[in-house]
C-alpha cells in the first residue's frame, strides 16, 4: 500500500494515495462524530479538507477528482446535516474540528 500510495501522488491523483496510506494505518474512514451525523465518506473527506482551508468549489473538485457541480451537492448534504445554513459556516466548523478532533454539529 505505501507503493501504490506513493504511485497514485505522483500519478496525480491524491485523494487515491491518502486512501491508500489510510488503509495502510488502519485508520476508521469516517470519525464517528460524523457517522452519527450520517454523513458519507466522501462528505467526510470534503468536511477534512474544508478544515485545511480549502474552500473553493474548483479547488474541492480538483483534490478529490470529481466536477464542481458534485461539490456543490456534497457541500449542501454536509450544511443540511450538520445544521449549519452557510458554506462559511460549514467551513469554520471543519475548522474547529480539525483542531479539536471533535464535531460540535448544532443538529
Amino acid at each position: 500500500l505505501a507503493e501504490a500510495a506513493a504511485f497514485f501522488e505522483r500519478f496525480g491523483t491524491p485523494a487515491v494515495s491518502r486512501e491508500c496510506l489510510r488503509l495502510l494505518a488502519g485508520t476508521p474512514a469516517l470519525p464517528a462524530d460524523l457517522r452519527r451525523h450520517g454523513v458519507t465518506p466522501r462528505e467526510g473527506e470534503i468536511f477534512a479538507l474544508l478544515g485545511q482551508g480549502i474552500t473553493g468549489t474548483r479547488e474541492l473538485a480538483a483534490h478529490l477528482v470529481i466536477s464542481p457541480r458534485t461539490v456543490e451537492k456534497h457541500v449542501e448534504a454536509l450544511c443540511r446535516k450538520l445544521g449549519v445554513r452557510t458554506r462559511s459556516q460549514l467551513a469554520a466548523l471543519a475548522a474547529r474540528a480539525a483542531q479539536t478532533g471533535q464535531v460540535q454539529a448544532t443538529t
